[in-house]
């Protein structure tokens, strides 16, 4: 599965964090060069069912400032996370 996020001018750095299965929880994007994309691609379980978020720093008035956003690209949220869910997750109660 590969994660993209649309940054701006002044995006200095994405980190992918959640509930994702395999190694660690936070997994920082790469930026495309010359592009406003970051992204970040893993081979996930194809039964994986996880929530996920995008922690954001930005420089904004020459200040830093980090945020922990939805992904824009996926209408489907819990608890303040986007949602993954492939076609073999099991069935949830």
């Amino acid at each position: 599965m590969t994660f993209v996020w649309r940054g701006t001018q002044n995006t200095l750095k994405v980190v992918l964090e959640g509930t994702l299965p395999n190694r660690e929880m936070e997994r920082p994007l790469v930026h495309l060069p010359k592009t406003d994309l970051w992204y970040h691609t893993e081979r996930l379980p194809i039964d994986s069912r996880f929530t996920y978020d995008f922690v954001v720093t930005e420089e904004v008035g020459g200040k830093l400032q980090t945020q922990e956003r939805l992904d824009p690209l996926n209408p489907r949220s819990f608890n303040d996370g986007s949602v993954g869910e492939f076609l073999l997750a099991p069935p949830q109660l």
